[in-house]
């Protein structure tokens, strides 16, 4: 399960994205769904840039909503804030603390409610007012259909379902690079898909305490711009211990010549093209668990002309690892695979790997618990 311990000094800002996937799981699988939804005052000089609700208490109900918000206007102070359920006042909902925010600061605040029967959830249409001496802020906020006790944040710009614009060290995101015969790896956020950038070997995780899964569900969309491997890592203790599963319609990126040798530069190490694969990294060493050849075709990419997106699925409950695929983000995901292992049998982190393949990019990547 989701870890539900709060740090009530500074809670985390935790990615997540929009998915709704064609997979049957069990009752206890959680699955984040949400809409966009922004109102502004044409007057305001308050914005909302993310948001996210929390269910503290474990009832499958939000009693925390806190906004990152941006001052537009002149200097001034965020007095208070009021939330509507189906177009009435709940009462018992308030500002935590004023905030000042300069003319264009950032700053996050937080409204909360000890009231049970003022709690909120998917079915409610709810409104936050935030109020300045100058101004007022009408924003709706979608109620996501299952709730973690720290808030899941959403980026509101675009779309409604991208990725921040936020540092990701800030986010919590560590970046491991392989070592191996490409360059620094870098990653990046464009129009709220991670992309990769740079022909570079590379892990890039969600490093965070608050946050790390034991059995469910990760899924993501992957579009190829190039060639080579993209994957999902879980399970991840560290960047020499985790499960990943991935394709790769070329080679690794170290060479094809490596293909059947015994990986020694610490990362993910594909046998073969055109394979969908998955494998553990035990102290750096990697080991096939098994592979298939999809019965649909994954077209590689190049610098102009993305391929996808095609939607990866992987879940993990004891010592079951099952990997699902679909051709298109409208078809029903196909099971590749399961195997059976027990080499990290508890929570870990979950991230993403690129083996030099540049130029592509993910997104909607879901946690389900």
């Amino acid at each position: 399960m989701i870890s539900r311990r709060i740090n009530r000094k500074a809670v985390s800002p935790v990615i997540a994205v929009v998915l709704i996937i064609a997979l049957t799981v069990s009752a206890a699988a959680v699955v984040w769904s949400v809409t966009n939804g922004l109102l502004n005052n044409s007057k305001a000089e308050i914005v909302v840039n993310e948001y996210g609700v929390a269910d503290t208490n474990n009832n499958e109900r939000g009693d925390l909503i806190q906004l990152i918000v941006k001052n537009i206007g002149s200097d001034g102070t965020i007095t208070s804030a009021k939330v509507f359920r189906d177009s009435v006042e709940m009462t018992s909902w308030s500002l935590a603390s004023t905030v000042k925010l300069q003319s264009g600061e950032d700053g996050m605040i937080t409204v909360a409610t000890s009231d049970i029967k003022e709690e909120v959830n998917n079915q409610n249409d709810v409104l936050i007012r935030i109020l300045t001496e100058k101004s007022v802020t009408d924003f709706k906020v979608p109620i996501p259909d299952t709730l973690t006790a720290i808030p899941v944040f959403f980026d509101v710009g675009g779309d409604g379902n991208g990725f921040t614009q936020k540092g990701l060290q800030e986010q919590g995101w560590v970046l491991h690079e392989y070592t191996s015969a490409h360059g620094t790896g870098t990653i990046g956020i464009e129009n709220g898909e991670v992309s990769f950038n740079t022909n570079s070997d590379m892990l890039f995780y969600l490093n965070n305490t608050d946050y790390q899964v034991k059995n469910g569900i990760i899924t993501a969309d992957f579009k190829w711009g190039d060639n080579d491997g993209i994957g999902i890592a879980f399970r991840i203790i560290d960047e020499s211990n985790y499960y990943w599963v991935g394709y790769t319609n070329d080679h690794n990126a170290v060479g094809s010549s490596r293909f059947g040798e015994d990986n020694s530069y610490g990362g993910p190490f594909f046998r073969q093209s055109g394979r969908f694969e998955i494998h553990k990294i035990v102290n750096g060493i990697d080991t096939l668990l098994d592979t298939n050849i999809p019965n649909f075709s994954i077209k590689s990419g190049n610098s102009t002309v993305l391929q996808g997106p095609y939607r990866f699925a992987v879940s993990f409950s004891g010592n079951q690892l099952s990997f699902s695929a679909a051709p298109s983000l409208t078809s029903n995901l196909q099971e590749q695979f399961t195997v059976s292992d027990s080499s990290f049998p508890n929570s870990g982190y979950f991230g993403v790997l690129s083996t030099a393949c540049q130029n592509s990019h993910l997104y909607h990547i879901t946690i389900t618990s």
